[in-house]
C-alpha cells in the first residue's frame, strides 16, 4: 500500500480475502480504511460475516471446512463492530470504465458451492477477479494471483495490477513489492492463533519454523 501510495496512485481496489487466514484482521481492514481502499467480499469475508455453514459444500469439497470455522471464528473475535459494518458494506462487484473500457471487477465469477456463473459478462471488455490464487486468462477473464502469500510464486514479493488510462483502453503493469517475512512469522506466533492455524497461516506465508 505504501509503495502505491508512493506512486501518486490514488484509485487502489481489493478484489476480497484481505481477511480470514492470519493474525492481523483488525489490523488489515484499518489499514484498507487508512489508504481508501475500495474493497470488494471475497468468500472470507462472508465466512466472518455470515459463518462457514452456507459455504460447507465447497469448503468440505477441497477439505478446508473445520480450517475455515476455526479461522472464521478467530477473525470475527478480532474485529469490533464498526470494522465489521465496515466489511458488511463491501461490494461484491465493481464496474470501472478505463480509457473508454468497460471493466468488471469481482473476487470470483462463479457460485462457490455449485460452480455456476453469477454474473453476464456480456457488455465488458475485461473481468479481474480473485479467488483462485493463480495467475491465468480465460479469454477477456482475467485471474489475479494471492497478493502477499509468496509460497504460491516462489517469491518474497507482494505483487498488485497498476491500470494506466489510455486514450482508447489502458495498459498493464505487474508491480512487485518485497515484504518483511520475518515480521510476518513474528506476528503468527506472537497472535492467538492455536498452533495448528499458526503452522497453516506460516505454510501459507512460505514460512517454516526454524527458518
Amino acid at each position: 500500500l505504501e509503495d502505491i501510495r508512493n506512486k501518486g496512485i490514488t484509485e487502489i481496489y481489493s478484489l476480497g480475502d484481505a481477511i480470514g487466514t492470519g493474525p492481523n484482521p483488525k489490523e488489515v481492514v484499518e489499514l484498507l480504511e487508512e489508504y481508501h481502499v475500495k474493497s470488494l467480499v471475497g468468500n472470507h469475508e462472508l465466512y466472518a460475516l455470515e459463518g462457514v455453514q452456507k459455504y460447507k459444500k465447497h469448503l468440505e469439497s477441497m477439505g478446508g471446512y473445520q480450517e475455515a470455522l476455526s479461522n472464521s471464528q478467530f477473525t470475527r473475535n478480532q474485529l469490533n463492530n464498526e470494522l465489521m459494518q465496515k466489511i458488511r458494506m463491501y461490494p461484491s462487484f465493481l464496474q470501472l470504465t478505463v480509457g473508454g473500457k468497460k471493466l468488471l471487477l469481482c473476487h470470483h465469477t462463479l457460485d462457490y458451492n455449485t460452480g455456476a456463473p453469477i454474473l453476464d459478462f456480456n457488455g465488458f471488455d475485461c473481468i479481474i477477479q480473485g479467488h483462485t490464487h493463480l495467475e491465468r486468462k480465460d479469454g477477456n477473464v482475467y485471474t489475479l494471483r494471492s497478493s502477499s502469500f509468496g509460497d504460491l510464486s516462489n517469491s518474497e514479493e507482494a505483487y498488485y495490477l497498476v491500470l494506466t488510462e489510455e486514450k482508447d483502453g489502458f495498459l498493464s503493469e505487474v508491480c512487485h513489492v518485497s515484504y518483511d517475512r520475518e515480521n510476518l512469522k513474528h506476528s503468527i506466533l506472537a497472535s492467538d492463533l492455536v498452533d495448528e492455524e499458526k503452522n497453516k497461516a506460516m505454510d501459507w506465508s512460505g514460512i517454516k519454523r526454524g527458518r
